[in-house]
């Protein structure tokens, strides 16, 4: 009996495997506005395409369902997949095709004007293919098949000569083409627009696809190439003129580079909000129910990617995010005065909800809309913005307004810290005293006393002082196992948790403390395969859903963090050229690995580029000093 791996393309089929099929998780590049992105796979097809915000249903979404779910091909007819990549720094992707007669390369990009991309009014909403024949005279098939309603309702398909009309109920997606195409009546998945035409030699075809009732703020030409290439050459200039302000150009100046301009494109402009990922459930195991929607802006995670692009040298997202988190903070109406996660809107509910009509991603239901996590509480949060805010005080023109929303911020996590939290990992189980939540609240009173004092801030620092050393105390006191000496998970359990890796990284505790290097030690004996570490054993940790994950890659990078720290500088730098090697072909990471090396869980993920940041910062430093100190 043949084998199958995790990603469920038998081995022997890999070559060959049908472009109909679901791809591998990684096998796609991204694309965006700073309001929304697709996913484009190496075989030219759109497979997710949420229009026109992150959070707003899929136009595209053949990647949870084959059959309904539809997608936008540009296929080389009898051709196969050759290369991808995105011009130089730019996040503006070509996917080249190779056939029988000749080459077809696809060019994919969503405009971005700065003037104008963070107003919804001034914004234009869309997506530009050009097809390109680079060699010989190209035989192609488009095939065009949006859904709306998460591939619940199939659009009404009108053609003319020059356009095809999609219309839903909300919708009217127009597609420009500069050939009649012809069309398809019919269920989700199959009604659409599709045409087979040649390409001589050096000749483009453009299309765009927009919605009409969406406006044309651009002043934009869909039938004129001339205007066309007029605003790739424009998008290309802007995202180069961003990158151009990234201070890193340490050895790896390659895959930073990529892991910044990925984390832009996960920015919604128009408020500043960043979302963890930008799609939905796609799993964390293969048919299995650990699918989540990260469509939306948890806090930790868009502070994690400000303090990331913060060190890169970008400073203009950490301003817009911190006003946007203000204003989420003077609309707190719930006992926690702050929510782990919020629409990129700001709005506060985010009911989670199972699409049952489609089957998920290789079969792996439920897919989810909305996120239950906005309910819950997670004290870690408090830490990661008062670090955010720690970060930016220098540049944040108005602090004292920044400083009157902490307040009381401060003075209920004074009152709520020695409570249980459902902890970073969002356990869906019983609250729990967890270390890392316990060790953040730390860092947030920590921080709130260093900005108090160092800027003359109003503020209860003597009661701060106290709260702090009282975390100190408690953690050390029950957070530590009594026999090995490693920080536990929490209070209640002797089990490991990779999130004690950083402990250290933000000044809890130094890195040659034994507890430290105890959690190291047992976490790389424990939790740890060949560098790739587990958030969590879930056989041990009743988190409330079935057992079984892959590795988790941002707590791989805190692995190698702290081998830095510890001055295991070669190890450290081994373990971070393994793990470059579980990027896809475009140096883009999805949030976890499997055990066969396949990406799992949603894609790009910004905590994994997040991580790769940090790791590549502190490891190139630490090589530079291990090198000028031979001299």
């Amino acid at each position: 009996m043949s084998e199958t791996p995790e990603d469920g393309i038998p081995f022997e089929a890999r070559a060959g495997r049908s472009l109909g099929s679901s791809p591998p998780i990684g096998y796609h590049g991204i694309i965006g506005d700073l309001h929304t992105s697709c996913l484009i796979g190496k075989n030219g097809h759109i497979d997710w395409y949420c229009y026109p915000h992150f959070d707003d249903d899929p136009i595209f979404c053949g990647l949870l369902d084959e059959q309904q779910g539809g997608r936008f091909a540009i296929d080389l007819i009898d051709g196969e997949p050759m290369r991808q990549l995105y011009l130089p720094d730019t996040n503006v992707l070509l996917t080249r095709l190779l056939g029988p007669s000749g080459q077809l390369e696809i060019t994919d990009f969503m405009p971005v004007k700065t003037t104008n991309v963070k107003h919804e009014g001034e914004h234009w909403h869309g997506l530009i293919r050009r097809a390109r024949s680079i060699r010989g005279n190209v035989d192609v098939r488009l095939d065009c098949r949006p859904t709306f309603r998460f591939a619940k309702q199939a659009p009404t398909v009108t053609a003319t000569k020059t356009s095809t009309l999609f219309e839903g109920p909300d919708r009217a997606l127009r597609l420009t083409s500069p050939m009649p195409l012809d069309t398809t009546q019919g269920p989700p998945g199959t009604a659409g627009a599709h045409a087979n035409f040649r390409l001589p030699h050096g000749e483009s075809a453009w299309f765009t696809l927009c919605d009409d009732r969406e406006g044309n703020p651009y002043d934009l030409d869909p039938h004129a190439a001339q205007s066309l290439a007029s605003l790739l050459d424009e998008t290309v200039f802007n995202w180069r003129e961003w990158i151009d302000r990234c201070r890193y150009d340490g050895r790896w100046q390659s895959h930073v580079r990529r892991s910044a301009l990925t984390l832009k494109l996960l920015t919604f402009a128009p408020t500043g909000a960043i979302v963890a990922a930008p799609t939905t459930s796609l799993p964390e195991k293969i048919g299995k129910t650990r699918n989540w929607d990260y469509r939306y802006t948890w806090l930790r995670d868009a502070v994690f990617t400000l303090r990331a692009l913060f060190r890169l040298g970008f400073h203009e997202e950490g301003i817009s995010f911190l006003d946007w988190l203000v204003d989420r903070i003077h609309e707190a109406a719930t006992d926690d005065p702050i929510q782990a996660v919020y629409g990129i809107d700001g709005r506060h509910h985010l009911p989670e909800e199972t699409i049952d009509h489609l089957e998920g991603y290789r079969s792996s239901r439920p897919v989810r809309l909305g996120n239950a996590a906005h309910s819950q509480r997670q004290l870690d949060v408090y830490g990661s913005l008062l670090e955010a805010v720690s970060d930016y005080a220098d540049r944040i023109d108005d602090l004292e307004r920044t400083w009157e929303a902490l307040l009381p911020l401060m003075s209920w996590l004074s009152d709520h810290w020695r409570e249980p939290d459902e902890s970073i990992w969002e356990i869906r189980g019983q609250r729990q005293h967890f270390v890392y939540s316990k060790t953040m609240c730390w860092v947030a009173f920590d921080r709130a006393i260093r900005l108090a004092e160092a800027y003359d801030l109003p503020g209860n620092t003597q009661r701060w002082k106290q709260e702090r050393a009282a975390i100190r105390h408690q953690v050390n006191e029950h957070g530590v196992d009594p026999k090995k000496g490693y920080f536990k998970q929490h209070y209640d359990t002797n089990t490991l948790d990779a999130s004690n890796l950083r402990i250290p990284l933000f000044g809890f505790l130094p890195p040659d403390d034994p507890r430290v290097q105890a959690t190291v030690k047992n976490t790389v004996k424990n939790l740890t395969t060949d560098g790739l570490v587990h958030r969590y054993r879930s056989n041990t940790t009743p988190d409330g859903l079935p057992d079984g994950e892959g590795t988790f890659s941002l707590c791989s990078f805190w692995l190698v963090d702290n081998l830095v720290l510890q001055g295991e500088i070669d190890e450290a730098w081994l373990e971070f050229e393994k793990l470059l090697t579980h990027s896809n072909h475009l140096n883009l990471f999805a949030e976890q690995i499997g055990i066969q090396g396949t990406s799992l869980g949603n894609f790009p993920q910004a905590f994994t580029h997040i991580g790769l940041i940090h790791s590549a910062l502190l490891l190139d430093k630490a090589l530079t000093a291990k090198r000028m100190a031979r001299f």
